[in-house]
């Protein structure tokens, strides 16, 4: 097993060519070539919707948006905890096994609250020389 989601990868593969069809379309509907790369990606990133492998949202490069899971072990096993969205700013959504009932995050050393931020250069960590 290669430990690739096959069903996944050909979602994947369905969206790619969905947007790329409907990108062509709309570059011959509007007179552009469909050999014009530049375009092409220009209509690609006015794109968004959900296909069948999720939020699809193409930035100015040509570079799908993804989102990262967030896991927890929990028990010896990867729980989905949440999910970070990189189209939409500053947006984290906690995984709900319930609508009302948001999925513990099971944090190392104290369970009951999240670790200090450190910030970006260690600067607010307590350090012992």
């Amino acid at each position: 097993s290669s430990g690739i989601n096959a069903e996944y990868g050909a979602a994947q593969m369905y969206d790619a060519i969905w947007l790329y069809a409907k990108a062509m379309s709309l570059a011959l509907e509007h007179g552009v070539s469909i050999e014009n790369g530049e375009e092409l990606v220009k209509i690609m990133s006015e794109l968004k919707w959900t296909g069948k492998s999720g939020e699809i949202v193409i930035d100015e490069f040509g570079d799908r948006m993804g989102n990262v899971q967030i896991m927890n072990i929990q028990e010896g096993e990867f729980k989905h905890v949440g999910t970070w969205w990189m189209s939409r700013p500053k947006q984290l959504d906690l995984a709900r096994e319930e609508p009302t009932n948001k999925t513990q995050i099971i944090w190392p050393g104290s369970p009951d609250s999240p670790p200090v931020a450190c910030g970006r250069q260690y600067e607010l960590c307590q350090t012992t020389s």
